[in-house]
């Protein structure tokens, strides 16, 4: 054991001493040199510290209750959500509109004109059921573009 002296009375005392012997003077002991009892447990933080005035906040939170900060980036503007809205609903709006335009007239002019299978007079259904076709298929094709360019 080193032996060391006490500042009040120059006695020589032990090093892990609390007191002098002689003079009855407490030592203050570092807390470094006093080991602990229990290791020190990491526990995983639920709170950060605010940027902007130094408050521990939850990490759950969107901006400081104190100051109000953000803690997310995010844009200060309006923010575009679907970029390729507009022309694909149009596409699909331009679809819609044949469909139902050339479905219509092919089922006025079935209704007019009375055909017999196999007939001349069939030809105009035809040709307005199949532009109906058409007009489904843009829609389809519509939809498909919206979803492969927006996501």
């Amino acid at each position: 054991m080193a032996a060391s002296t006490c500042p009040v009375c120059d006695a020589p005392v032990d090093s892990s001493a609390r007191r002098c012997n002689h003079c009855g003077t407490a030592f203050v002991i570092p807390e470094a040199a006093v080991a602990p009892l229990f290791p020190p447990i990491t526990l995983h933080s639920s709170l950060r510290s605010c940027p902007a005035c130094g408050r521990q906040v939850s990490i759950h939170a969107p901006a400081c209750p104190q100051c109000g900060e953000p803690f997310t980036s995010r844009p200060r503007g309006p923010t575009t959500v679907e970029l390729t809205a507009k022309r694909w609903k149009a596409v699909m709006l331009l679809g819609i509109l044949v469909a139902v335009t050339f479905g219509a007239l092919a089922g006025f002019a079935a209704l007019m004109i009375e055909p017999s299978p196999g007939s001349v007079e069939s030809i105009p259904i035809l040709v307005c059921a199949a532009l109906s076709a058409v007009g489904v298929a843009i829609y389809v094709l519509g939809r498909i573009a919206a979803w492969w360019h927006h996501g």
